[in-house]
């Protein structure tokens, strides 16, 4: 392993996600980021990394504000982005960002728990949780993104804008900066699932999967035996 020894990993959690699964993906992440620091944003306490946390409602303007803190109280060059339904491979944080441009790992299989039988597929697309890129620059576009939206009543008339930097500058009437995709040799998986606290309450069950779909891929295993973990209760 390489890891590119400047970043830290701002992991970002709901703390809705059903145990023992979310333990399971937080020891992934633990084990795939090596020695690098790790601040975690929670809306329960949290005995992981250095623990921010915010009790309150739970959205979007929420999720980018809470993200921002934690970036924030970084004290590296790069940030990454890492949420609390996806499984990271080490080679996530190998990555250096390009300068001055928000770098994404498109490298991302997703599972969806509703679907059966269970299957990975691919969309190719610019996810919060792929994000890594200079903390200086994800400080900068936050703050004109607040300075012009300080509440969450405030974005009432621009969503769905308020979502990934470089995605939805336009549509929020900020600066839009420039963004590279990246492709990582062994990717991440992304679930999207009944706890979630926005993907799923917004659109759940009627997401569509993506047109490059597996039943197993190297590294992860097969689809049904990540879906088996993810369905265990502790009694």
């Amino acid at each position: 392993m390489r890891l590119n020894k400047n970043i830290s990993v701002i992991y970002i959690t709901a703390s809705r996600l059903r145990e023992p699964f979310a333990t399971y993906v937080r020891d992934v992440l633990w084990k795939a980021k090596g020695g690098l620091p790790l601040i975690s944003v929670s809306k329960k306490p949290l005995d992981y990394g250095q623990n921010l946390c915010f009790d309150g409602p739970v959205g979007v303007w929420n999720e980018y504000w809470e993200t921002y803190q934690g970036v924030l109280a970084s004290k590296t060059k790069y940030v990454a982005i890492a949420e609390d339904d996806t499984l990271y491979s080490y080679q996530h944080f190998e990555q250096t960002p390009v300068p001055g441009s928000f770098t994404f790992n498109i490298a991302c299989w997703q599972i969806y728990t509703c679907v059966k039988p269970a299957m990975y597929s691919w969309k190719g697309r610019r996810n919060h949780n792929g994000l890594i890129c200079e903390r200086d620059l994800y400080i900068k576009e936050m703050e004109e993104r607040f300075a012009k939206y300080p509440t969450p009543e405030s974005i009432k008339n621009v969503l769905p804008s308020f979502g990934e930097p470089s995605r939805y500058e336009s549509g929020l009437g900020i600066t839009v900066y420039p963004a590279t995709d990246l492709m990582i040799p062994i990717p991440n998986v992304r679930f999207c699932h009944e706890d979630d606290a926005q993907g799923w309450l917004s659109q759940g069950s009627h997401k569509r999967l993506g047109n490059l779909r597996a039943y197993d891929v190297y590294f992860w295993g097969p689809a049904e035996a990540l879906v088996e973990k993810y369905r265990e209760v502790l009694p």
